[in-house]
């Protein structure tokens, strides 16, 4: 394993209750094309009390070339081989010191440089937060709203500050290969503790593998997790809105 940045020489941040250290990991696997826009993103935050963490799959492009470009504002880095998006995920986690985290992957960025300043003040401890964000492929902003029904349809991570302590104990499932997300965000917003920002909080790039690709066993499991987590009305209520949803759209459609 190769790594470096800031911690590795001693530097490391603390959080205050006034002044609470927000972690952002950027997960990459030869992003040599998108990673520097990223990167930029995070270390030009205003806010002065970000931590960055860069986990890299062992790329073998120009990857570590940027990574180490960047060795001044990146408080750790490492580079090996991994399971995948969501091991690469949860090693951020394990490395993650901050109040609350964000996932902001290679071709992803922050809105602008004042996103974490400007909503960092909302914050309250246990709860995690979740906005807007810009879709780079449909030139749109699409907003999300505080009635947000995760049952039916999954948040993209780049909008969503997680409260660390939660996210250690609800670690993504490496069964699921592309939406392990959606199934850690079921199991979260059933504690209640997701709160809505009328925030506009990154700019998604939209051609992630979770649009290319489909999770066969997320869907075979999907009902039974409804079940699991939410009980059996549910079932009942996701059914009829999916069918509802479904008519709207063939509707539209003639």
């Amino acid at each position: 394993m190769q790594n470096g940045g800031l911690r590795t020489r001693g530097i490391t941040k603390t959080s205050t209750p006034e002044h609470p250290l927000i972690t952002v990991v950027t997960v990459v696997f030869n992003g040599e094309a998108t990673l520097e826009q990223t990167i930029q993103s995070v270390v030009n935050q205003t806010y002065d009390n970000v931590e960055y963490i860069v986990v890299d799959g062992n790329s073998t492009d120009r990857t570590l070339e940027i990574i180490k470009k960047y060795e001044d504002k990146i408080d750790y880095w490492q580079s090996e081989p991994d399971k995948g998006i969501y091991g690469a995920m949860n090693k951020g986690i394990a490395l993650a010191n901050g109040d609350w985290i964000n996932f902001m992957n290679s071709g992803d960025s922050f809105y602008n440089t004042k996103v974490v300043s400007n909503i960092v003040k909302l914050f309250s401890p246990g709860n995690s937060y979740f906005g807007d964000y810009f879709d780079l492929s449909q030139n749109k902003i699409l907003k999300q709203n505080k009635q947000k029904d995760v049952l039916l349809s999954n948040i993209n991570h780049q909008p969503i500050f997680y409260y660390l302590n939660l996210l250690k104990a609800n670690k993504f499932d490496l069964s699921y290969k592309i939406l392990s997300d959606w199934y850690t965000n079921l199991k979260l917003f059933k504690l209640k503790k997701f709160i809505y920002i009328d925030y506009i909080i990154a700019n998604y790039e939209g051609m992630g593998v979770s649009i290319t690709r489909r999770d066969d066993f997320f869907y075979k499991n999907y009902w039974s997790n409804i079940f699991k987590l939410y009980g059996f009305t549910s079932i009942f209520k996701v059914f009829f809105r999916r069918l509802f949803r479904k008519l709207i759209y063939l509707l539209n459609t003639k």
